[in-house]
């Protein structure tokens, strides 16, 4: 058994999955508020955190 928890992310369009995927792993900077993840802030500090996560990016048929 892997030694690591999995996530999903549902709801609407629009709702915002996308937008927060994107400032979890650092691609989008946050007009306001902070994100932290694993302690580290994404986008200060992109090259520390994507060694640390994996994201997989497109539509049930394209995986």
């Amino acid at each position: 058994m892997p030694d690591f928890d999995q996530y999903a992310i549902i709801g609407f369009n629009g709702a915002g999955k996308s937008t927060l995927i994107k400032l979890m792993i650092g691609i989008l900077k946050p007009s306001c508020g902070e994100v932290y993840v694993n302690k580290i802030t994404p986008w200060r500090n992109r090259v520390e955190h994507v060694k640390n996560i994996g994201v997989i990016w497109g539509q049930r048929s394209t995986l």
